[in-house]
């Protein structure tokens, strides 16, 4: 039985040597996937759209035997696979246990985009046979190769220059705004590869500037015309056109058949110099103006605050401090005001200052936020977030309607008839 035993594994080791002998001979690819080593990669020039450049590749064969195999680049979109591109396919010979360092040159013509990336290698052009990595290339970095042969993930030393998943790519948040004059907004740069730096321009910086680095810009509306803001990386600009408009050269705007002034009122009788100017603050059916920031500070000088309850049913022609040919809006009018811009209402920054935009383009209101006084003439009543204007109508012995404009609530509400805000005139 042992010697039967015996003779059976001789047998068998034989055999199993035989095999071995005749697969090495016949087949010596069979293990070439898995003998390849890649030990470094370096990119030598930008490899992306139109750009010639070269890789190199340092590789070792692990195994017993020599092998003959194409090498090349394979690029790609991800997912699908046309377009695609290879670079090289030239053959090399590899011997056992050599270390081989290879250079391919090319240049790439697929669009910009993000590619998957992978160095082939194949013996006598056998799928079957074929070594592949895929690897994601980011400059003077190590670079994650996955062999794809066996799944697993290795750092590969990857230097140099960017190859095609790392394409620079500028992109905008916005590639179109209307500004008014003086107006302020911000742009945002995102780029491929992230945190890049980004130059920034105005095509006309008489009407438009920017200011900005990486990916944020201010951009400051000057004067009306349409401009372009142009964000650059990597050699590619992307642009914003900007069309700015001028809707203060005019005395009022026109909503619903009234015509709204576009200053607030300032001294008794006059307006305010630009629209986003505070202006003076007034009580309710009373004619003197208060300093929306000195609680000293009023338009005759000498007049303490008053802060009785003011009387009457409506603001009274005499007591009216808007100029001649304005005078206090009414509660309709304000409602009528909020009811035909639903829709063409934004916050905007101007001169600095917060303001609230009625309309759009050149028919645009503009409602700037300051403190007001409350009942006792102290500062500030309210934050300059929100913006306050009387109406000429009661609300009740103790209030009148009001024009509120906070954040994202654009209403008519009341106020304390002694308190102190500002008054936007209508035209009579």
């Amino acid at each position: 039985m042992y010697q039967l035993l015996k003779k059976q594994i001789t047998f068998a080791l034989i055999l199993l040597l035989l095999c071995s002998v005749v697969m090495s001979q016949s087949n010596l690819n069979n293990s070439f996937k898995a003998n390849l080593q890649l030990v470094s990669l370096k990119v030598n020039g930008d490899m992306y759209q139109n750009k010639t450049g070269n890789f190199t590749a340092t590789l070792k064969n692990n195994g017993n035997g020599a092998y003959n195999s194409r090498l090349w680049f394979y690029m790609e979109k991800p997912v699908v696979y046309s377009p695609h591109q290879l670079i090289g396919g030239e053959v090399y010979s590899i011997a056992a246990n050599e270390t081989k360092t290879i250079t391919i040159t090319g240049t790439v013509t697929l669009p910009p985009d993000t590619y998957n990336c992978n160095m082939i290698f194949d013996t006598n052009n056998n799928p079957s046979d074929m070594a592949r990595f895929q690897f994601g290339s980011h400059p003077n970095v190590q670079a994650i190769v996955k062999d794809v042969n066996s799944g697993t993930n290795s750092v590969v030393s990857m230097t140099g220059n960017k190859v095609g998943v790392t394409v620079p790519i500028v992109r905008l948040d916005k590639y179109e705004l209307e500004l008014i004059v003086g107006e302020e907004q911000t742009l945002n740069a995102t780029t491929t590869p992230a945190g890049q730096s980004v130059t920034w321009s105005s095509s006309n910086t008489s009407k438009v500037t920017v200011e900005g680095s990486y990916g944020q810009a201010k951009v400051v509306a000057k004067t009306s015309g349409t401009v372009n803001i142009n964000a650059t990386f990597g050699g590619q600009t992307v642009s914003c056109i900007v069309t700015v408009y001028d809707c203060f050269s005019q005395d009022y705007v026109t909503f619903d058949g009234v015509k709204w002034a576009t200053r607030n009122v300032d001294q008794p009788g006059t307006f305010a110099a630009k629209a986003s100017d505070a202006g003076m603050l007034y009580q309710w059916n009373r004619k003197i103006g208060w300093s929306p920031t000195d609680p000293l500070v009023n338009s005759n000088g000498s007049t303490q605050w008053d802060g009785s309850n003011p009387t009457g049913s409506s603001w009274e022609a005499d007591n009216d401090p808007s100029p001649a040919g304005w005078r206090v809006p009414t509660y309709e009018e304000a409602n009528a005001l909020i009811r035909v811009t639903a829709g063409k209402r934004r916050i905007a920054i101007v001169n600095g200052i917060r303001c609230y935009l009625f309309g759009a383009a050149e028919n645009s209101l503009l409602l700037p936020a300051y403190s007001a006084r409350g009942t006792n003439g102290n500062l500030p009543w309210l934050t300059n977030e929100a913006a306050t204007f009387w109406t000429s109508t009661e609300y009740n012995a103790d209030g009148a309607y009001t024009l509120d404009l906070l954040n994202s609530l654009w209403t008519t509400y009341f106020g304390l008839r002694a308190a102190g805000v500002n008054v936007r005139s209508v035209k009579k």
